[in-house]
């Protein structure tokens, strides 16, 4: 390399970068904080917001975890996917929880009601739902007994 060369910086986009993803994670604690307040004006119950909001950074400090043990970076489309996650975690959550909270008025015991209601509310994710409100099951109605596979 010849002595007499120089290297100027010419364009620095590492800030925009960085501004980006600090306004994707400050959205995203925005969010699951109103999403905390709106569950506890519908929910009017403290513990059931409390679960959801204490399961909320668990599952984001575990999702970095795992990201960092298997060397994925963090950009725009991880962290988008991660507030996109937060989003359907609380709803799964609050499908649960009601379910739960509807066999515990049926008078089933607080244990028995949580596997009840854990169990019914899992089968329902199985499908997922088109344009017209159909159940269509997530993996394509492929080794379904009594089903074709495509």
């Amino acid at each position: 390399m010849p002595g007499d060369l120089k290297f100027a910086l010419v364009f620095d986009q590492s800030e925009t970068t960085k501004n980006s993803v600090n306004d994707v994670a400050r959205t995203t604690i925005l969010g699951g904080g109103l999403a905390m307040i709106i569950l506890l004006i519908f929910l009017r119950n403290l513990r059931t917001t409390v679960v959801i909001a204490t399961a909320i950074p668990f599952a984001i400090i575990t999702t970095f975890i795992l990201m960092y043990f298997n060397d994925m970076t963090l950009n725009m489309m991880s962290m988008g996917g991660l507030a996109l996650g937060v989003g359907h975690m609380v709803d799964y959550s609050i499908v649960v929880l009601e379910s739960i909270y509807r066999y515990r008025q049926n008078g089933y015991e607080p244990k028995e009601a949580a596997k009840k209601g854990t169990a019914r509310s899992r089968h329902r994710g199985d499908c997922l739902r088109d344009h017209g409100g159909r159940c269509v099951p997530a993996d394509g109605i492929r080794n379904r007994p009594g089903r074709a596979a495509f």
